[in-house]
């Protein structure tokens, strides 16, 4: 299938399949976007998923996206307010060029291939895709070995590392990376329950309903009255997994905190709202990346070798939050590079001071 082909299909599949794919940006505009794309068919794959990604992010939607392969990094890199980090074994080196772009003409390329509602999500997968091999490879950043390289400020003076592509295992090993259970609790100070919901989904070997039962026996044992919820990077799921420790907080009449930042997203932003809406709980972090109104519900198509979704329902939570942007915390603290240098959680740490002042 020629490449106009293609993509004539995957815009009629969307039409068909978005509830209400032209929300933001009339057809008028995406079909005179699309003729420019006079030398369509001779596209490679690289620049084919490359408009792909830039086409989709017109639509303003985070639940309908185009996905493309991944790449592992042997750096970490990390963006955080509005800068670009190189982890460089354990010292932090600011980015000034990524090859030949400056570090905020390379923010520009990345964004617009970037599908997001709010511009907190927006930052948010910033700092997972310039992790991504790929992306350097569709900007054409890339040397001819697949590295890429970095000009960074080192005791003010500016020096270049080369970032190699590696495979997924020796990423795993390099950045000593576990597999991240979808949640887990723990005391601290032997007064407060910490729960970590980190995705919506069942685990098939611990239920969620057990993993609650759990956290009563040991609230029982250790008297405890009080819990935070960790919802920080949870990218949704079933919005429905969370119903029995909503329960539990009722039945006992626990009092807590709810974590959030840019990487609540989806059916945790449902966690966010049904925390809020029932217990008044205060949020505290960072503003979420789901919009308190947004599209979701997502289904995945395949067209050929081509993957993608889009939304399939439409979500609003004004009433429990007055608007309908991103959610935002009662008590904002943000993530600074010196928490992350320093492994420091300011945000928990606002947390258990706040559930104790509660307390006097």
């Amino acid at each position: 299938m020629k490449n106009s082909e293609l993509l004539s299909k995957i815009i009629d599949t969307l039409e068909k399949e978005h509830i209400n794919l032209y929300h933001d940006v009339s057809k008028e505009e995406i079909q005179a976007y699309i003729s420019n794309f006079s030398d369509i068919d001779q596209w490679d794959n690289i620049t084919f998923d490359r408009e792909m990604l830039k086409l989709f992010a017109k639509f303003k939607d985070a639940h309908t996206n185009y996905y493309v392969q991944s790449g592992c990094l042997d750096k970490k890199i990390i963006f955080v307010q509005n800068n670009i980090y190189l982890k460089d074994n354990e010292d932090f080196k600011e980015v000034e060029f990524v090859d030949k772009l400056t570090a905020n003409e390379f923010i520009e390329q990345i964004s617009s291939m970037i599908c997001y509602e709010t511009k907190e999500y927006l930052t948010h997968r910033i700092r997972n895709v310039i992790n991504n091999q790929y992306y350097y490879q569709m900007i054409g950043l890339c040397q001819n070995d697949g590295s890429i390289n970095f000009v960074v400020k080192n005791n003010r003076k500016l020096e270049t590392i080369n970032v190699k592509k590696i495979s997924g295992e020796e990423y795993r090993k390099l950045m000593h990376s576990k597999s991240e259970k979808n949640y887990s609790f723990e005391i601290i100070n032997d007064n407060v329950v910490l729960i970590r919901y980190k995705r919506c989904w069942e685990d098939k070997d611990y239920p969620f309903a057990e993993f609650v039962e759990d956290i009563e026996e040991k609230i029982l044992e250790k008297h405890i009255t009080q819990y935070v919820l960790d919802l920080r990077n949870n990218g949704g799921g079933n919005s429905s997994v969370i119903k029995p420790l909503a329960e539990l907080v009722e039945r006992m009449n626990l009092k807590g905190v709810v974590l959030i930042n840019s990487g609540v997203f989806s059916s945790g932003r449902w966690a966010v709202a049904d925390f809020k809406s029932k217990f008044n709980a205060p949020l505290i972090g960072e503003p979420t990346g789901g919009a308190a109104a947004s599209y979701g519900l997502n289904e995945n198509l395949q067209i050929e070798d081509k993957y993608f979704c889009v939304a399939k329902r439409y979500w609003d939570f004004e009433s429990v939050f007055g608007y309908k942007g991103s959610i935002q915390p009662d008590i904002y603290v943000p993530t600074t590079l010196d928490d992350i240098k320093n492994k420091k959680d300011s945000q928990l740490l606002t947390a258990l001071s706040y559930l104790s002042n509660q307390k006097e």
